[in-house]
Parts: structure tokens; sequence; C-alpha cells
């Protein structure tokens, strides 16, 4: 994983990935990232994503 995702665990700071693609272009990293915003939104029922 890396430095910083432990770095919040071992602080309780909650985080997810924006499972974008390396290799993609802007545009359809944009919809890749809308899409799992959505989706975070939906199955947590927040309010505001920071």
């Amino acid at each position: 994983m890396g430095r910083i995702p432990k770095a919040f665990r071992d602080n309780n700071i909650l985080f997810y990935y924006g499972k974008t693609d390396g290799w993609a272009n802007v545009a359809n990293n944009a919809q890749l990232l809308k899409a799992n915003l959505l989706r975070l939104v939906e199955t947590t029922g927040t309010k505001n994503l920071t």
C-alpha cells in the first residue's frame, strides 16, 4: 500500500481510492472518478465529500 494510506489508517482517518487508470486520458478518468464518487455517496449516504 504505501506510507500515506498506512498513516491514515493508523490515525483512524477514513479514505477511499479514486480507482482511476494511470494510462487513461483526463476525460476517461473524470468519468471513472465521477462514477466512483456517485457510488460512494449512494453506499455511505454521505452528503459531503471533502
